[in-house]
Formats: structure tokens, C-alpha cells, sequence
């Protein structure tokens, strides 16, 4: 049964990877277990699926659905925390990936497999050849305190466009019927552009993050100053 809000594709992902585990005669395991991170991580993993193999490692699986091109920062702290976890190996499941996903995946110490056309697993880097590269701590500071930033930014923007479209009939009013209706669009507009907005770059950070890439990182910054850029008819 598909998980509240889960995106369709992201189903039908995990259904296949499913019958991948099993055809690899892997045992899938029905109730995740919640493993403990290091301390330094603070959190634990389950990941969408685990498997148990006949030598009792456990095998933890993060399900990505579309063409995937950087790897979430948060996905690839979980991969080097599995580094430091006895018999707990992880691994990212894609349909397809551009090159420098793959970089990713190795410099985090990640399991790449990708899902073939007959559900089965295509191995494109395993967990056990790949060790995760050193973090710059400076680096990886300054991308959390930008991705802060990012977040507290969209949402001040997003709970002002919530507060405007609960009140759009009274904003509205006196308008006719064409200008309403382009005014209430507009509004439903931007509060989609200021999601892609945090999005993209949530993306670039992880992009910049993996690339270790302090530059690019600054030049992030300047576009979280700018902030989401306002639709045609956005007054605020």
C-alpha cells in the first residue's frame, strides 16, 4: 500500500525493487528495523527496504525515481554512516543516472544499482569497493547554514501566500471577474515557483557539496539573498 503522499512513481519503484531483492535470493524484510546512526550523525536509518543476506548482513535501500543527477546531502551522510556500522551495507536504487551521479554515490561511499527492464539489478557500484571521501568541515558547514537560510527564506514566503489565498475572496473583492480570476492564478503561481524555488537549490547544495566546491557554494548564496523570484502580479 502506497505511503501517504508518496509519489506514484516513487510505488511502483519500490514494488519492482521489490521483486529484484528476491530474485537476487535476498530476504526481504517486512517491518524495517530503525538502525542507530554514529553519534556525530544524531538520527537513525531504515531506508524504503531492507534485505537480510544468508550471512546476516543487512542490506539498507533508498528507492530514487526519474533520471537522477546529485545525490541529497542527507543520503549520502547516511551512506558514510553505514561505513562506520557493522554488517549494515546501503544502497541507492535508480532506473537511470547521469555521470556525475555515480561520482557522487562514490565519493559518499554509496551502492549504486540501477533497476533493468526485467526488475532485475544492474550493479553499478558496490558498497564494498568504495570507501567515502573526507569531508571538508568548513565546507560542509557553510552548505548547512546556507540550506538554513534557503529554508527560512521559502517559508516566510510560503506561509505569506497561504495567509494571502485564505483571505484571496476579501483581496479580490471589487475586482472583476477576469482580473480576480488572474490575480487568484498568480498566487497559486508563485507559491508553486517559491517550492521549485527551494528545490533547485537544495539540488545545487548538494551538487556544490559533493563536488567540494566552495565557489559554486558562494554563488548559491547570493541567490538565497535574492530570495524566490516573484511571478508577474506578485505585490509582495
Amino acid at each position: 500500500m502506497p505511503a501517504p503522499f508518496e509519489d506514484p512513481a516513487k510505488t511502483e519503484l519500490v514494488g519492482r525493487t521489490k521483486i529484484a531483492i528476491q530474485s537476487a535470493a535476498y530476504v526481504l524484510v517486512e517491518e524495517l528495523a530503525r538502525l542507530d546512526l554514529p553519534e556525530h550523525l544524531n538520527g537513525v536509518l531504515q531506508g524504503d527496504l531492507q534485505s537480510l543476506t544468508g550471512d546476516g548482513d543487512r542490506f539498507c535501500y533508498v528507492v530514487r525515481p526519474g533520471t537522477m543527477e546529485s545525490l541529497p546531502t542527507f543520503i549520502a551522510n547516511w551512506a558514510r554512516a553505514c561505513h562506520e556500522m557493522d554488517g549494515v551495507k546501503f544502497y541507492v536504487v535508480v532506473e537511470a543516472f547521469e555521470p556525475e551521479f555515480e561520482d557522487a554515490c562514490r565519493a559518499a561511499g554509496a551502492g549504486l544499482l540501477q533497476l533493468n527492464d526485467a526488475n532485475g539489478f544492474e550493479h553499478i557500484v558496490d558498497f564494498d569497493d568504495v570507501l567515502p571521501a573526507e569531508i571538508d568541515a568548513a565546507l560542509q558547514e557553510r552548505a548547512s547554514e546556507l540550506r538554513s537560510e534557503m529554508f527560512t527564506k521559502r517559508d516566510l514566503k510560503l506561509a505569506e501566500l497561504s495567509k494571502r489565498f485564505s483571505h484571496i475572496e476579501e483581496l479580490t473583492q471589487g475586482m472583476d471577474e477576469e482580473t480576480a480570476t488572474r490575480y487568484t492564478a498568480e498566487v497559486t503561481k508563485l507559491h508553486q515557483t517559491t517550492r521549485e524555488w527551494g528545490e533547485q537549490i537544495g539540488l545545487a547544495l548538494d551538487r556544490a557539496t559533493a563536488d567540494r566546491d566552495g565557489e559554486a557554494l558562494e554563488l548559491i548564496a547570493k541567490e538565497i539573498d535574492t530570495g524566490p523570484i516573484p511571478s508577474v502580479g506578485d505585490d509582495g
